[in-house]
């Protein structure tokens, strides 16, 4: 595998670690600052928001100015709210800098995956699409053993410091090193009007509304299950902490094997509606299930599943684009959505649990993942879009 591949899935790595280094910090957040799983789904939902309000003019800035820099900026500004995430005196502004965090994220992932494209074969392009999935859950499941161990032993906010140090680090690997990659810019007339006609698409909205269950297992799960399993069943923190690892770090085992069978199959819209109704009927055990070993086992197919149906929607959607100038911007609108939609599960998530319990908070999250799915009835193969 060439260098700059290679840079482009160590950013996103590092970049996905800082999405989920909170989680094993959520249990001493709360009690710091005194706080339930109703304002830790507001925090959570805060860096979700800030990542679905900036997609857009993200993918809008990559058209117009370059993939790399906009993504490079993305990453210099995640490293520094998480940074002083550390510092922060109250809840409401560690709420603000992981919006900012959100907002760091929304610029480099659509950027990213467009840069990707720029700097590897056309043939292999499917496959390093995976590989780009896997990576996030390598990163997030490493940012979830690693942060659970330095909050241990220095604190919750000493592990944000050395988090941002790092992503710091990596923004000037990502800047630099992807220097002389081909870029694909439209400064013409045409460029809102392109535009327009991309957030008018049918067929990103049905594809990314239809595929809700894996954003309901990305966020809840990976997110809350830490703090839910240790308040609920009284789970052990490395026995919850291990759960959250396992249905991240397999996702990088999931991003392989779709590109495998992708490849050789050539799987397409039924294949990807099979995967989001299995992700929701997964997700009802967790009502229920007051069993480590279960526990992990449906952890562990959740996170092969969960790549697998992100991967597989952005390979659609790549496939259907013709200019490649707008390819970050159509990936941005595919995360817009869905970040738009899936970043308030965490707070109704915590709300039913308030007004009733974290089993029917389970329940309704599964149906709503199922009620969305139909969608794709509404899917016609073989659309293009500009």
């Amino acid at each position: 595998m060439r260098v700059r591949p290679l840079i482009v899935h160590f950013s996103r790595a590092v970049y996905a670690m800082n999405w989920f280094n909170i989680a094993p910090g959520l249990y001493y957040i709360s009690r710091e600052f005194h706080v339930g799983i109703a304002q830790l789904g507001i925090l959570t939902t805060a860096f979700y928001a800030g990542v679905a309000i900036f997609q857009l003019p993200a993918g809008f800035l990559a058209a117009k100015f370059g993939n790399r820099i906009v993504g490079g900026f993305g990453i210099v500004i995640l490293g520094l709210s998480t940074l002083l995430s550390g510092y922060s005196p109250s809840l409401p502004v560690l709420d603000i800098l992981r919006f900012f965090g959100g907002l760091g994220s929304a610029f480099f992932f659509s950027p990213a995956i467009a840069t990707l494209k720029e700097v590897v074969d056309p043939s292999s392009y499917g496959f390093h699409i995976n590989i780009y999935n896997g990576s996030f859950n390598i990163g997030a499941g490493l940012g979830v053993i690693i942060w659970a161990i330095l909050d241990l032993h220095t604190g919750w906010r000493n592990a944000f410091t050395v988090a941002g140090i790092v992503t710091l680090f990596v923004a000037f690997l990502y800047i630099f090193g992807l220097r002389g990659t081909r870029e694909f810019t439209d400064t013409g007339r045409n460029l809102l009007n392109n535009i327009s006609r991309l957030i008018r698409s049918k067929p990103i909205w049905i594809l990314s509304i239809a595929a809700m269950s894996t954003m309901i297992a990305e966020i809840v799960v990976g997110q809350l299950s830490i703090y839910y399993l240790r308040d609920h069943f009284q789970f052990s923190e490395m026995d919850a902490m291990t759960a959250d690892s396992l249905f991240l770090l397999v996702g990088f085992v999931g991003g392989i094997l779709g590109a495998t069978l992708t490849k050789r199959y050539g799987l397409g819209v039924r294949y990807f509606a099979m995967i989001n109704i299995v992700l929701s009927v997964l997700v009802f055990p967790f009502a229920v299930l007051n069993s480590v070993v279960g526990i992990y086992i449906i952890s562990i197919v959740l996170g092969l599943l969960t790549v697998q149906g992100f991967s597989l929607l952005y390979v659609i959607i790549g496939t259907m684009q013709q200019n490649k100038a707008l390819l970050a911007f159509s990936l941005a609108l595919v995360n817009f959505i869905q970040q738009l939609f899936g970043s308030i599960w965490p707070t109704v998530f915590g709300f039913i649990h308030n007004i009733s319990n974290y089993f029917t908070a389970w329940i309704f999250l599964g149906i709503v993942g199922l009620a969305f799915i139909p969608l794709l009835r509404l899917y016609r193969k073989g659309t293009a879009i500009i």
